[in-house]
């Protein structure tokens, strides 16, 4: 007698309805895990480049500038992967790859800049409030900052909670201190100078 059977269509049904609960209950666990990985991405690269910005400025004396597109050459040569024959104590690369889209969790622009007034910040100035109490501190036009563009809230929330502390404890996380967020996309991060 062949006892050879099946699963039934009940049977499936309910194995079927336990991996859908299972996953609608480890879907958000799973979701914070990649933005936890991804705002930790983003605060690796803001030490590199903090190192790398520090060692340009230490031996040339200028803020040097970065860009993470070919297309975006900016102004001078204060480069931090590319050799610079017209400055004699450029003594990189500081960086061991040029910077790309890839380094950017989100696969979007990354921006060094080495001017602080190049770009205005959420509190609508060019320069970062990073004493918290609603003044712009960076005054002068000198120093560096990166943009990340494309980045959603929740990351941004988690990279200035490593950089600023717990956005609970202040309302205006989004326009205060080192970490910046504007436009619901830019993401800027205060690196050196500009004081």
């Amino acid at each position: 007698m062949n006892s050879k059977r099946g699963f039934t269509l009940v049977e499936l049904m309910v194995v079927v309805a336990i991996i859908g609960v299972l996953g609608t209950a480890l879907l958000p666990q799973v979701t914070g895990l990649v933005e936890k990985a991804k705002a930790s991405k983003i605060i690796s690269l803001v030490d590199t480049l903090r190192t790398a910005c520090a060692g340009y400025y230490s031996d040339v004396g200028a803020y040097p500038y970065e860009y993470a597109a070919p297309t975006y050459t900016g102004a001078g040569n204060h480069r931090l992967s590319i050799a610079q024959p017209t400055i004699s104590a450029w003594a990189g690369p500081y960086l061991h790859t040029i910077l790309s889209w890839g380094d950017n969790p989100y696969v979007n622009l990354i921006l060094v800049y080495s001017n602080i007034n190049n770009w205005y910040t959420a509190l609508g100035t060019a320069g970062f409030d990073l004493d918290n109490d609603g003044t712009t501190d960076t005054a002068s036009n000198a120093g560096n900052f990166v943009v990340f563009y494309s980045i959603p809230l929740t990351v941004a929330q988690r990279v200035n909670n490593l950089i600023d502390g717990d956005t609970t404890t202040n309302a205006n996380w989004m326009t205060q201190g080192q970490v910046e967020y504007r436009n619901s996309a830019y993401l800027s991060v205060y690196l050196q100078g500009g004081r």
